[in-house]
């Protein structure tokens, strides 16, 4: 029984390259439980071929329209059911404006904290109403650059995480 639930719990990476996904639960089929496909991509699926590249967050945010902003979860979901990916690692929120250089503030709606909430439950609702589980990130110091990408190794400066994951890199 834990191996079972370290099996489905640990999952695979698309670094391990036995993954389809950039995040790939393990399967218990024999209770029922299939493997779970977990993808990125704010601008849609990434990394595959014959997708649709979406307007980023910040484009979207900035027409203000709460239809709009559906319609593209709706088309989102639509794209990651019919590749078979289950959770989409998205939306972003959390960049407010204080970095304008930073790497990823393109990714969430705008600065607009109220932006943000109305966009990203339109989104999460035409994603999750096409049968694809949404999971909101990025809500905490998404800004935060310094050492973003250095080492694994070293104390963390960032809080942009969205799973823990050890072995990106093999130890030198």
């Amino acid at each position: 029984m834990p191996e079972r639930k370290l099996h489905v719990s640990l999952g695979l990476t698309q670094l391990d390259l036995l993954g389809r996904c950039v995040g790939n639960t393990g399967s218990v089929l024999r209770v029922g439980f299939p493997q779970q496909c977990l993808e990125d991509g704010p601008l849609g699926i990434r990394p595959t071929d014959n997708v649709t590249a979406f307007p980023a967050g910040i484009s979207t945010g900035a027409t203000w329209s709460k239809d709009l902003m559906y319609q593209r979860g709706v088309a989102l979901g639509e794209e990651f059911r019919g590749k078979g990916i289950n959770y989409y690692l998205g939306p972003s929120v959390g960049a407010i404006g204080r970095q304008p250089r930073g790497g990823r503030s393109w990714e969430g709606f705008g600065s607009d904290p109220v932006l943000q909430a109305v966009a990203s439950a339109a989104t999460i609702k035409g994603v999750q109403e096409q049968g694809v589980i949404a999971t909101l990130k990025h809500y905490v110091a998404n800004e935060q650059e310094i050492y973003r990408m250095y080492n694994p190794l070293q104390q963390a400066y960032s809080a942009n995480i969205g799973w823990l994951r050890i072995g990106i890199r093999r130890f030198l």
